[in-house]
Formats: C-alpha cells, structure tokens, sequence
C-alpha cells in the first residue's frame, strides 16, 4: 500500500466516524443515557473519542436500541458519584495547598544566568 492510499483509508474512516458522531450525539445519546440531556459541553468532549471508535459506538447503538442493555449495572457508580464529588471538592484543594507549602523555595543568593542562543 502506498501512502497516499492509507491517508484516503484514514480519511474515508474519519468521514464515516464524523458521521457516525453527528447522527450519535443528535439522535441516539439522549435516548441511551437520560443523564446526558442538555449536557452540551460534555458533548463536544466526547467527539474526538465518537469518531474514533465509531464501529464501537454503532454496535453498542444497535445493542441498546434492541433494549439489550442492563440499567442496573450503571446504579452502582451513581450511587457513590455524589460521594465522590464532595470527597474531590474537598480533597482537591487540600492537595494543592500542601504542595505549594511543600514545594522548596527559591535560593535567594542565586544569580540569575542570562540564556542566549548556540551560535
């Protein structure tokens, strides 16, 4: 195979996951995930991972349009996601506070070294 025809392969395939994304999060995300609805930003994060693995996204599509797919399974982590949350929102300024006060301070007898370019 040549270069130029991988790079049609590669592009044909990028075609099809962008279509397959579009139609995904206008039509099928809301029905498949209730949580999603009015999640646009979380949309736009999605996309580049929709037009990657989108022969995935299209079997898991199908499987749950057919009502295959177990909404129990996904009650556990929302149960603890509450939890989760508040333990981040708590824990996540702590972290940074300890590393700003851990973090060695500049020696102040230190000159600073003018950089230039290799000549």
């Amino acid at each position: 195979m040549t270069a130029a025809t991988l790079i049609t392969l590669a592009e044909g395939y990028l075609l099809i996951g962008a279509i397959t994304a579009a139609a995904f999060l206008l039509l099928g995300l809301d029905r498949i995930e209730p949580n999603a609805r009015g999640a646009y930003a979380f949309r736009a994060l999605i996309l580049p991972g929709l037009i990657l693995v989108w022969p995935l996204v299209l079997w898991r599509w199908y499987v749950a349009v057919r009502g295959e797919v177990e909404i129990a399974r996904y009650r556990p982590p929302l149960r603890v996601q509450d939890r989760m949350a508040v333990a981040l929102a708590i824990a996540a300024p702590l972290l940074l506070v300890t590393a700003l006060g851990l973090a060695p301070e500049w020696p102040e007898d230190a000159t600073p070294v003018l950089l230039e370019a290799p000549q």
